[in-house]
């Protein structure tokens, strides 16, 4: 049986320790962690088994490096790195960023890739990559088979992704994952002005969004779409309007009612009404503006 490659790590927030534990958990060695904050890199080595050294020793040890720190870091980091061993596959996990912001070690020699998980690294994960989707590129074939290989062995499922567009899908998981959290944030606002406690809020707000999540997975998001919109019921849409006194809430409202018409729309609900409705009071902020 061939032996798994060495794994080294760059960085050591969330992302960094999910990730050295769930490689530990499927037998994969660390050769090396690195951050530029020695304390944090020592902590995670010490979990995982590894040393805290410099980014140099990772990479000379190391048949893969995984680079996990923020998108705007990677270029400062590895601005100055001289390799010794151009074997070396070096993949970041930036999902708005493609392997081309690697072509300084990639000028050396090295094979380059973006490894991008798909999933909310939360402050209580430990090894949870198990069943996790991976937008995967890399600079050539034979670095794809092999990131690909590691992404199957973690439990993972990669996903082909095109190198020019990776702005563009990064934009969506954006808007689906942070969004839906801000979303939650809005309405706890607004419960609580409307006399609720927050933990009933949170309660409610979470068991709704749940719900919500669990109707998309079995019917899609136009089947699951419920409320006034595909109900046609402009009256209690005009309530909220006037409720809602903030105007950049309003204005949130609007435009997310205007991105849902399409699905109304699908659904088979008569929308005339509802579009002068949203219509005048978008005209009517742009009055008052």
């Amino acid at each position: 049986m061939n032996e798994l490659p060495r794994i080294g790590i760059a960085g050591a927030g969330r992302a960094a320790r999910v990730l050295a534990m769930s490689l530990v958990a499927a037998g994969y060695s660390i050769a090396g962690i690195y951050n530029r904050t020695p304390d944090r890199a020592a902590v995670l080595a010490q979990a995982v088994g590894a040393h805290a050294v410099s980014l140099e020793s990772v990479a000379a040890a190391s048949d893969i490096v995984f680079i996990a720190v923020s998108d705007d870091a990677i270029p400062l980091l590895i601005s100055d790195l001289v390799l010794t061993d151009t074997s070396t596959i070096f993949t970041h996990l930036s999902g708005v960023h493609s392997h081309q912001v690697l072509a300084p070690l990639a000028v050396q020699g090295a094979q380059t890739a973006s490894a991008h998980p798909i999933m909310a690294f939360g402050i209580h994960d430990s090894a949870a990559l198990h069943g996790t989707w991976w937008g995967l590129e890399a600079s050539d074939k034979a670095t794809y088979v092999v990131l690909n290989t590691l992404i199957e062995r973690l439990g993972g499922h990669a996903l082909a992704i095109t190198s020019g567009q990776k702005a563009l899908y990064h934009a969506a998981l954006a808007m689906a994952s942070n969004y839906m959290v801000t979303l939650h944030y809005v309405a706890q606002q607004m419960l609580i002005n409307s006399g609720l406690s927050k933990s009933d809020a949170d309660q409610l707000l979470q068991r709704l969004m749940m719900t919500t999540l669990h109707n998309i997975q079995a019917s899609g998001p136009v089947q699951a779409l419920t409320g006034p919109l595909v109900r046609g019921d402009a009256n209690t849409i005009a309530a909220h309007l006037r409720a809602l006194n903030n105007s950049d809430t309003r204005a949130l409202y609007l435009h997310l009612a205007r991105h849902t018409l399409p699905m109304v729309i699908e659904r088979g609900t008569q929308t005339d009404r509802i579009i002068s409705l949203l219509k005048l009071e978008e005209d009517h902020a742009v009055d008052n503006t």
